[in-house]
């Protein structure tokens, strides 16, 4: 039987003026590692999430917003199973 890879969270980090290819080249880095399993399903290496001074739209340098997810001080510390 298939050992069953640990799902690491990844917590992106955004302010005010980010860059947009400095947030989203690594997620789409992280969320494009991944392995099949034996019976053809996907299971996924990484949980990307997004965390900011506090939850809601945060504006990208170049113009578009991105939404953070959590807040720092209530952001998840572990992966979901």
């Amino acid at each position: 039987m298939a050992e069953t890879q640990t799902v690491r969270r990844v917590a992106v980090a955004l302010f005010e003026g980010f860059t947009v290819l400095d947030v989203y080249g690594p997620v789409q880095a992280f969320a494009s590692t991944r392995l099949t399993r034996p019976d053809g399903s996907i299971q996924r290496l990484f949980e990307i999430m997004t965390v900011a001074e506090k939850a809601g739209p945060v504006k990208s340098g170049e113009g578009p917003t991105t939404h953070a997810e959590h807040a720092f001080e209530d952001a998840p510390t572990r992966a979901r199973r």
